[in-house]
């Protein structure tokens, strides 16, 4: 999918009937013309991880935003893959 469309927020995935997602386990993997990208969830609202990239929540915490080099990379590639995966604790910067 062309990154233009992708965009760098996204909505979080439902979680399953009868449970609520829990914000602490949440994590953002990507891949971008062939490179595969593990990132962190940011610590610090000033960094704008702009070397490696990161994610914050957004929208009452109701979506994810990349951040920095990942969202560069995410509208710039040809072809882009974002997951958002539940059920491991959070990797924060």
């Amino acid at each position: 999918m062309r990154g233009e469309v992708l965009g760098c927020t996204f909505d979080l995935p439902e979680p399953p009937q009868g449970q609520e997602l829990d914000l602490g386990q949440i994590n953002v993997e990507y891949r971008a013309d062939g490179t595969d990208y593990v990132l962190g969830k940011r610590g610090n609202p000033s960094d704008t991880c702009d070397a490696n990239g990161c994610w914050d929540y957004t929208n009452g915490n109701t979506q994810i935003e990349l951040i920095g080099k990942a969202c560069v990379d995410v509208k710039s590639g040809a072809s882009v893959e974002v997951k958002i995966i539940t059920g491991c604790t959070t990797i924060v910067l």
